[in-house]
């Protein structure tokens, strides 16, 4: 149930578990002088807490507001919520604001999961997203507050950050992680790193050569990826993981096609090459050493 009324705001408090604890001070006196100008416009959403309303979504406006000294404001009151719906509700909401970083979503994320003590499947099921994302949300977590500093103004995107903190992990030597993260933005800084897969390169150079890889990466400033990946042979796991990937796709489109009896519409040229295919993946399984 939601109800719309005007509240006093000083009967208005921000809540103390917001993952995200920083405000840019730019957007916030842009917003100052939009609610100086036309009020607020859009309501905040709060919820009854005691004598308080608590705030699920809105406290950049309601910032603003107490800094323009307004005396109420409009909101949403929303009821009937426990405290894990209030968090969801909360992460949703507040992921659709262009302010919201990466970091401030992982630690939504991270927030639900100890308050609610869930699993990761668990959380990514409440959430509705993938299990490797909520993953992916917690690896960059690990990241120091360098790094997402760094992220923040170079707006890296989500593989970046996710695959940086994947990469921390596959670290023998703790005490390289912090001249490594170093590295690694210098490396993305210089262009060195283009693409989320160079990381991912260096990542897999790492696993298969050892922390000997990092101390390169660390100590020369012109290693690429390449070097990396040709010292180490990671093309060749590379190689396996995106063919399994397409296998794996493949095994659920032959299961649905079965279903549905598809192999009816073969013709003599597809047979052919479904023979071939499975020539290929017969040689490849006995490659292996299982």
């Amino acid at each position: 149930m939601e109800t719309l009324k005007t509240v006093p705001l000083s009967h208005i408090a921000p809540d103390p578990n917001q993952p995200r604890q920083e405000f840019d001070p730019a957007e916030l006196a842009l917003l100052k002088e939009s609610i100086e100008k036309h009020g607020v416009m859009n309501p905040l959403i709060v919820e009854k807490k005691g004598d308080k309303y608590l705030i699920v979504d809105g406290e950049r406006r309601f910032r603003a507001s107490t800094a323009l000294k307004l005396k109420e404001l409009p909101v949403v009151i929303i009821s009937g919520n426990d405290e894990e719906m209030r968090l969801i509700k909360r992460f949703h909401l507040q992921e659709q604001h262009k302010g919201w970083t990466l970091f401030d979503k992982a630690m939504a994320v991270s927030d639900l999961q100890k308050k609610q003590h869930l699993t990761i499947d668990e959380l990514a099921a409440v959430l509705g997203l993938k299990r490797a994302t909520v993953n992916d949300y917690m690896t960059m977590l690990t990241l120091s507050a360098r790094v997402r500093s760094f992220a923040q103004e170079k707006r890296l995107p989500f593989v970046y950050l996710s695959a940086l903190g994947y990469m921390m992990k596959r670290l023998e030597d703790k005490n390289l992680v912090k001249p490594l993260e170093n590295a690694m933005m210098q490396k993305i800084e210089d262009g060195l790193v283009q693409v989320a897969g160079d990381i991912d390169k260096y990542t897999v150079a790492i696993r298969l050569g050892g922390d000997k890889i990092a101390e390169k990466i660390i100590k020369q400033a012109n290693y690429t990826p390449a070097q990396a990946g040709r010292e180490t042979n990671t093309d060749s796991l590379l190689g396996h993981r995106r063919f399994m990937i397409v296998a794996r796709n493949a095994a659920k489109l032959a299961a649905f096609g079965m279903k549905v009896k598809s192999a009816q519409h073969l013709n003599s040229d597809q047979v052919k090459d479904l023979k071939a295919l499975k020539q290929v993946l017969d040689k490849y399984l006995d490659e292996s050493p299982v």
